[in-house]
């Protein structure tokens, strides 16, 4: 998994990656309010997906992306430049 891409932190949005078949045991290991927030959203991991977890303020303090780890470990972030809102790239 990648660790970071920079050390500037300030205002810096968390991007866990989460394979489909990992979902089940990432989940268990998660906040209780992240877990319920996931499920609520009805996340599933598919890779290329993704659902931000609410942060303090009303904005979002990370990203979960549902990814192919296994297969395709490097690419599993390069579509989200074309996914994320505006400002989020």
């Amino acid at each position: 998994m990648l660790n970071t891409f920079t050390d500037e932190t300030a205002g810096a949005v968390t991007i866990d990656t989460i394979d489909k078949e990992q979902l089940g045991a990432s989940l268990a290991k998660a906040p209780a309010r992240d877990r319920t927030w996931l499920k609520t959203l009805g996340f599933t991991a598919e890779p290329g997906k993704f659902a931000f977890l609410p942060g303090t303020g009303g904005r979002p303090n990370r990203v979960v992306l549902g990814a192919d780890l296994e297969r395709d470990p490097l690419w599993a972030l390069a579509g989200l430049p074309d996914t994320l809102p505006e400002g989020w790239e």
